[in-house]
């Protein structure tokens, strides 16, 4: 199901689009209020992209401040085009939210049923997508970037499979969110992709 619509909000400068559901905010922030100059303009958050990291860590200092989380309770994945996931806690608090040495490498998701914790993914053209299942068991939430090889891989099955994830599901409900996106366009002039991905893309959303 559906949850709450999402609003636009605005502080500092820096406006992203605000959705809450179970006691869970989450953020999508746009390009607008930061410090990087053409191409990254302005807001860019990404360290692997060949920003100054100075401007980066100046940008993502101005977004937690606008959205009133600490920096370092952020938990960053190093983006692959994959499927994994990873379980984070309290362990996992801060990595890679101040340098791109310490992010999780390898994983396109995370969950957690830790209070406080800042999941992130990096996203441009691609989705990011937000889930949250709340039951008897607990709460849990789960971060997914997922881009069309994501998708065509089941990232976000994967994510609702998880172990803990089902357990919470299975005592009430799930709640997802996602952006709007012209991925289907934008990523198919970007990445051009070859008859044979088109053809899995169409048998797959026919069944």
């Amino acid at each position: 199901m559906t949850g709450p619509a999402m609003e636009w909000c605005e502080r500092d400068g820096v406006s992203w689009l605000a959705w809450e559901a179970a006691g869970v905010r989450a953020a999508f922030p746009a390009r607008t209020g930061g410090v990087s100059p053409p191409p990254f303009d302005s807001l860019n958050l990404g360290l692997s992209v060949g920003d100054d990291p100075a401007a980066v860590a100046e940008n993502r200092r101005r977004l937690c401040a606008a959205l009133g989380v600490p920096q370092e309770r952020l938990v960053v994945p190093g983006q692959v085009h994959g499927v994994a996931l990873a379980w984070v806690g309290e362990h996992e608090a801060g990595r890679g939210a101040f340098d791109a040495a310490s992010v999780l490498a390898g994983r396109d998701g995370l969950l957690t049923d830790a209070v406080g914790l800042g999941l992130t993914v990096s996203y441009a053209d691609c989705l990011p997508v937000v889930i949250v299942a709340e039951g008897t068991m607990g709460r849990a939430l789960a971060t997914v970037h997922a881009g069309w090889r994501g998708l065509l891989a089941g990232i976000v099955a994967v994510a609702l499979r998880a172990p803990f994830l089902v357990v919470v599901v299975s005592a009430a409900g799930v709640t997802a969110v996602r952006t709007p996106s012209d991925i289907g366009d934008r990523c198919s002039r970007c990445n051009r992709l070859d008859d044979r991905q088109e053809n899995e893309n169409r048998c797959r959303s026919t069944h």
